[in-house]
């Protein structure tokens, strides 16, 4: 009939009538019988606004349920007037309906009379509704659900954070991020993002663990819906944005600049053949909304390590498929004390001509990239270890190494499971690394989705200066009774780890991102450290302005329909131009150089 196919179901089993489920996407198709089909398809029509949806819904003989899928609560009002259906849903499913719900269907698909006994004498229009003001996925997924990206909303070491965006919003833009997508549709709070990740700043920072700012990005980013081809002033460009092609505002306002282990791949001074610190920008080329984030990286970076006697901060890769970088978040780096030379482990999930590879999610991070960065960076390649992620565990949702790994000095704590050829890894790390010491979680005690679930290992491990080290990890990893004893068989154990560190990021977590996404680890030497803007080092002084700034500017509410406001924009440009000052960063902002800032 000339529908195209999104998700083909397939049987399950041989035998037998399970199928997964189907989409089919029926836009512009002519002449579509009205039927019913009982089974588990879906057909999808596009449309243009909410009453041609609401006409084109009610375009059938039938009427058992329909529903809305949205935060806004007036357009679920409005459905509830028009609808013509048994049963009207907001985010929430619409089938297993109670036998006691007042509904009968309407039209073809039943009598229009209540099917509960009682129903009649409480009842005076028979249509049930359940309603949520959030969508929530289910843990689990049923069998066969696996989109296409395009489906997923195209559908001495020092620490620099950045804080959350004051429009931080649109969780589920990320493809093989599970936490992303399972929060998808959430109102976010990106005042509550920001004051969690600055506690956590502030206290580290008290613990004697040096911190440093790295500022967010402009959202929504007006530049790139100019080059896709939206015309006028910018208040035009976000209504035309808005209205015609929504997802590409849900792309350009996404807060995922917060994670800075993403930003770029820093090579010590005690690793580089020039001596000198050197910081690669991460292209993040496997999604459209992180690929936005490299040029204003780029200038962030020159402007924190401005020294170039000291500092070389390179461009990101080009833009292929072939050289996907994800930045830090696929790199560790092993050894003794900061300042000596350490072993540099570079991850990643594919590379050409080598069909081991994940089936369900991208692989991000290519060894073609990792090659291309070890040698920017002037690595010395005695220095240098190149190891491929285990498939399978990216195909359960570890997009990024530090989802299953975290390392500090001469500790690797990772999981059982983590890497392709782990045991040959591991030997090769004994033999290169003085003292090296791997913890490896078993599978049986902590399985890859509760890892995942929890980002156990999406934490930090700090050294203190009596060679003890700190977990820094998410409250959910506490609230998970099997982690957490598994945590605290840990602290008992030989080890260097002697202590547990919670904080509360729930607002990070909700869109993917834990502890060690938050961070983005610089070793510098202290005369490195005295080069490196001074602005930007977090003390007393810079919380409370901070924490002021962020009262100031940013929002506690913030939904899909915010993004299209133009006072949303002039508020998120003058806290970044307020903000550039307090940092001293001068005009690092495509908005401050074309003369529309103070910066």
């Amino acid at each position: 009939m000339g529908g195209r196919t999104l998700l083909a179901p397939r049987l399950l089993q041989a035998g037998t009538s399970l199928l997964t489920p189907g989409i089919i996407e029926m836009t512009g198709v002519a002449g579509v019988p009205d039927e019913e089909v009982f089974g588990p398809l879906l057909r999808v029509w596009r449309y243009d606004t909410f009453d041609e949806a609401i006409r084109m819904a009610n375009n059938t003989r039938f009427g058992l349920s329909c529903g809305l899928v949205s935060p806004e609560r007036e357009k679920f009002d409005q459905l509830l007037l028009e609808a013509r259906a048994g049963i009207v849903n907001w985010n929430k499913p619409l089938t297993g309906a109670a036998s006691t719900a007042p509904f009968g269907g309407i039209g073809a698909s039943g009598n229009h009379r209540p099917s509960a006994w009682y129903a009649a004498d409480y009842c005076a229009w028979p249509m049930a509704s359940l309603e949520s003001d959030s969508l929530t996925l289910p843990a689990t997924l049923n069998p066969g659900w696996i989109f296409p990206k395009r489906w997923c909303d195209e559908r001495l070491g020092s620490q620099f954070r950045r804080a959350g965006r004051a429009d931080a919003s649109l969780r589920g833009l990320s493809f093989g991020n599970e936490a992303s997508t399972r929060h998808r549709f959430q109102v976010s709070n990106p005042r509550l993002a920001a004051k969690q990740g600055l506690l956590k700043m502030k206290t580290l920072a008290d613990a004697g663990f040096p911190q440093a700012v790295i500022p967010p990005h402009e959202r929504p980013f007006i530049p790139v819906l100019r080059q896709l081809g939206f015309s006028g002033s910018d208040e035009q460009v976000l209504e035309k944005v808005a209205r015609q092609a929504p997802h590409w505002l849900s792309s350009v306002s996404s807060a995922s600049p917060m994670w800075v282990a993403n930003a770029a791949t820093i090579a010590p001074s005690a690793d580089t053949l020039d001596g000198k610190v050197h910081l690669t920008v991460a292209n993040l080329n496997n999604k459209f909304h992180r690929s936005l984030e490299a040029p204003v990286t780029e200038s962030l970076l020159k402007a924190i390590f401005n020294d170039e006697e000291k500092f070389t901060v390179h461009s990101a890769l080009p833009q292929v498929a072939l050289l996907g970088d994800e930045g830090a978040a696929n790199h560790n780096r092993l050894g003794g004390h900061y300042g000596e030379p350490g072993m540099q482990l570079f991850v990643y999930g594919r590379e050409e001509g080598n069909d081991t590879r994940p089936s369900r999610y991208p692989a991000r991070q290519t060894r073609e990239a990792s090659e291309a960065v070890a040698r920017l960076n002037q690595v010395n390649p005695q220095q240098v270890i190149f190891a491929q992620q285990n498939p399978d565990v990216i195909d359960q949702g570890v997009f990024h190494n530090d989802v299953i790994a975290v390392s500090n000095r001469q500790v690797l704590f990772c999981h059982q499971q983590a890497f392709a050829r782990q045991v040959q890894l591991l030997a090769n790390l004994r033999a290169r690394v003085n003292g090296f010491m791997a913890i490896e979680v078993p599978a049986t005690q902590v399985s890859v989705s509760d890892a995942v679930s929890t980002y156990l290992f999406n934490s930090q491990l700090l050294s203190r200066d009596d060679g003890s080290m700190m977990l820094v990890l998410p409250q959910e990893c506490q609230e998970h009774a099997g982690v957490w004893r598994y945590l605290n068989e840990l602290l008992a154990a030989d080890n260097p780890i002697s202590e547990l560190k919670v904080f509360d990021l729930r607002e990070s977590m909700a869109n993917g991102g834990g502890p060690a996404c938050l961070r983005l680890r610089v070793v510098l030497t202290e005369e490195e450290r005295r080069a490196v803007n001074p602005a930007v080092m977090m003390n007393d002084t810079l919380f409370n302005a901070l924490n002021d700034w962020v009262d100031r500017y940013y929002r506690d509410r913030l939904t899909a329909a915010d993004l299209a406001d133009p006072q949303l924009l002039r508020e998120g440009r003058e806290a970044l131009d307020v903000l550039s000052q307090l940092l001293n960063l001068g005009s690092v902002y495509p908005f401050q150089r074309e003369g529309g800032g103070n910066g």
